[in-house]
């Protein structure tokens, strides 16, 4: 997954079809919602307010909001059945934020042409001492990243609705 290289002449810049934009697009809102709603449960698990949480967390990577939730959650005395299902979303959180990262902060430029199903991603980072990278990602990836932030948004979700809020 998101294997890097510099080969600007394996991109065919004309063939990204509604599927491909499509699967950008719910990978993106899906980790949107899924980071919104796991900095609220981190907010409310410490007490404080949401305009509170979001001057203070607004920029914390999940894994980390992860992290805490699941300390926060120990110290309340959670189950072992829910620090376990915060564990595992963590664990893959970090699979699948690397393909969040990527789609987000580089930009999708066409599709590989010996494989129509990876995208290529401009990113501004250098590759080596003169050229830019490319990443290739799967759309399968998309897909599997979207469906682990929506998994982890209905965790949080349920887990805030637990709380109260």
């Amino acid at each position: 997954m998101n294997e890097k290289t510099p080969h600007w002449s394996e991109v065919d810049h004309e063939a990204l079809e509604d599927t491909h934009r499509l699967a950008i697009a719910d990978c993106v809102m899906s980790w949107a919602k899924c980071e919104s709603n796991l900095r609220a449960l981190l907010t409310a698990l410490e007490g404080r307010s949401l305009v509170q949480g979001a001057k203070d967390y607004d920029r914390l990577n999940p894994n980390d909001v992860w992290k805490k939730i699941k300390k926060l959650m120990r110290r309340d005395g959670a189950s072992d059945h829910v620090l376990e299902a915060i564990q595992k979303h963590r664990d893959l959180c970090r699979s699948h934020y690397e393909t969040r990262r990527v789609i987000v902060h580089a930009g999708c430029v066409g599709l590989w042409k010996r494989d129509r199903s990876f995208l290529a991603f401009s990113a501004f980072e250098q590759f080596d001492s003169n050229q830019m990278t490319l990443y290739w990602v799967p759309l399968s990836d998309l897909k599997n990243s979207a469906d682990y932030a929506q998994s982890a948004q209905k965790l949080a979700l349920n887990l805030l609705q637990k709380l109260g809020h």
